[in-house]
């Protein structure tokens, strides 16, 4: 029977399911573009800016972040993995009027760009109030997962920024690479080691002819089979 996976992260998470062939897993739900940090925070739907946005997936995303629906999700769905990745909390957060916060991703940007609405305010990506968010919103994760008798089903899919292809500067990746150092590290004082999916060096780097493109966050056939191969074999 297959392991039923529901992903909160990016598609170093989501793009594992290509690679299985033996249909060893099946998705429940996948949320990405969205920052633990702003799920913390109390719904804030801007129905004008999804109006912006063409792509069905992409507006469904963004949504998502705005409605904050990942949090009942976890609580009512059956699964198996709940499998986190941190990649996406390298964006800023847009502070809105009524004090809430929506994650300011690729998809949002372009929204209120098209729609002519100036830049909003915005909390820095990897600043201090940052990680108090989402420091808040993954102890808030652990205790519905408690509460739930879920938690031994979570597992953070542990991976850094590489810069191989020299897509990026040096200090753009030091400085994602710090931060995500940090939740992990906070994310080790509520889990088991052994529910980090860490990887051997010599596969973190990235690979011109990924799908998406050669990029930071972009990796090689090897990272995903060997990501993969972890999920199938975790006994439950």
């Amino acid at each position: 029977m297959a392991k039923r996976i529901l992903i909160l992260g990016s598609c170093v998470s989501r793009d594992i399911l290509n690679y299985d062939k033996n249909k060893s897993l099946e998705l429940v739900n996948y949320y990405a573009r969205s920052s633990l940090a702003s799920l913390i925070s109390k719904p804030c739907v801007n129905q004008e800016i999804l109006g912006a946005i063409d792509s069905k997936f992409q507006r469904r995303m963004v949504e998502n972040d705005m409605k904050k629906s990942f949090w009942t999700e976890v609580k009512i769905k059956s699964f198996d993995v709940l499998l986190l990745d941190f990649i996406d909390e390298r964006f800023h957060l847009v502070c809105n009027a009524d004090g809430s916060f929506c994650t300011y991703s690729s998809e949002y940007k372009q929204a209120i760009q098209n729609l002519g609405i100036p830049t909003p305010k915005l909390l820095n990506q990897y600043g201090k109030k940052k990680f108090e968010l989402w420091c808040k919103g993954f102890a808030k994760l652990i205790t519905i997962l408690k509460e739930s008798n879920k938690l031994e089903k979570l597992y953070i899919n542990k991976v850094f920024w590489v810069n191989n292809l020299k897509t990026i500067s040096d200090e753009v990746l030091q400085n994602a690479n710090e931060f995500l150092n940090k939740m992990y590290q906070k994310a080790s004082e509520y889990i088991a080691a052994n529910h980090l999916i860490t990887y051997p060096q010599e596969l973190l780097w990235s690979d011109p002819r990924h799908v998406w493109g050669g990029g930071a966050f972009h990796y090689n056939e090897k990272l995903y089979e060997y990501g993969l191969e972890k999920i199938v074999g975790i006994q439950e």
